[in-house]
């Protein structure tokens, strides 16, 4: 009989961890899914706000330089208007370059006269939608597209030159992705706290069904 209660007790335990584990890990699967789901929501819900932005602030930009040029007719006054804007929260780079891909005015003065690299070149042009880059540690948002001649630049400008340049806006994510960042914690957290306290509902239930009438079982057997 002492035999039988130590097999007894062995497969009873057996049985609720087996069960035990199988009702946790997919409960914490179903758990798991809703704010992970949610998070992927939201992550592409800023992204295409924050493309709408970059799109809308490259629209004012163009309009700004063709306008500040006409008024004006001073040329460097565009490079005073791109360091304003190089000025404003989450704006990480404005260029203006011509069709060689070199920098003839920038958000950061230093820049002016260099030119980008064929690699860079190659994966800035020819995209008609905003790109996320991930290259360096702050994640950008960009959007490269050209400025195209009008009839009120010929003034300035030979009729026959089709372009202008090609005005290139970059937007810092570095906020967004620590959001979303500190998001995850917090559903990791919050999923792995409830299934702590769903493994030891289970646990205790597991408990009370299976190894207490297995006991009263051996008991009867035993009497």
């Amino acid at each position: 009989m002492h035999l039988f209660r130590r097999i007894t007790a062995a497969v009873g335990s057996s049985l609720k961890l087996k069960v035990g584990s199988f009702i946790v890990a997919l409960l914490g699967l179903t758990i798991g899914i809703a704010p992970w789901s949610a998070i992927k929501l939201q992550e592409h819900e800023l992204l295409r706000a924050s493309e709408d932005r970059l799109r809308a602030l490259h629209g004012m930009l163009s309009k700004t330089i063709i306008a500040t040029c006409m008024l004006t007719g001073d040329p460097q006054s565009v490079q005073r208007v791109m360091e304003a804007m190089g000025n404003h929260a989450d704006i990480e780079d404005v260029r203006l370059l011509d069709g060689t891909g070199m920098v003839k005015y920038s958000s950061q003065s230093a820049e002016r006269g260099t030119r980008l690299s064929q690699s860079e070149l190659a994966r800035y042009y020819g995209h008609v939608d905003p790109l996320v880059l991930k290259d360096g540690p702050t994640p950008i948002h960009t959007l490269v597209q050209p400025i195209f001649n009008q009839p009120a630049c010929n003034t300035c400008h030979d009729a026959k030159q089709k372009v202008l340049g090609v005005l290139q806006v970059s937007l810092s994510l570095k906020r967004m992705f620590g959001q979303l960042s500190a998001l995850k914690r917090l559903a990791f957290i919050a999923t792995l706290l409830t299934l702590v306290v769903v493994a030891i509902g289970v646990w205790m239930a597991l408990t009370l069904f299976v190894d207490q009438p297995m006991q009263q079982l051996v008991e009867v057997m035993q009497s």
